[in-house]
């Protein structure tokens, strides 16, 4: 389930344009990974998911958005067994970012 997350999230960033323009089938994949989240997933992944799921993005920020992001994956990753106490706060999400040494909470 948390892979269906990652690979949504790479479609997104490889093509945004194509992908934001087939809000159906956004909205069908958004049900269909709540429900999963429902049942499967951690505490923490779906605290995180909330707060993704309530950030606006006409707010202007879209760093926020990333780092929201970026914690999900730290949750999914936690959930999994896997540590993320060496990778820095932002250290998941900026594998996708032409510019990661600009990534900053702002």
């Amino acid at each position: 389930m948390y892979e269906k997350f990652i690979d949504f999230y790479a479609k997104l960033v490889e093509q945004p344009s194509k992908l934001l323009a087939e809000e159906d089938a956004i909205k069908k994949w958004t049900i269909a990974f709540q429900k999963d989240l429902l049942l499967w997933g951690s505490r923490d992944v779906i605290l995180e998911y909330a707060k993704f799921k309530g950030l606006s993005g006409s707010d202007g920020k879209p760093h926020k958005v990333i780092f929201v992001v970026d914690s999900i994956m730290r949750a999914m990753r936690e959930d999994l067994g896997l540590s993320c106490r060496k990778i820095p706060k932002g250290g998941l999400i900026s594998m996708w970012l032409t510019d990661p040494e600009n990534l900053s909470e702002g």
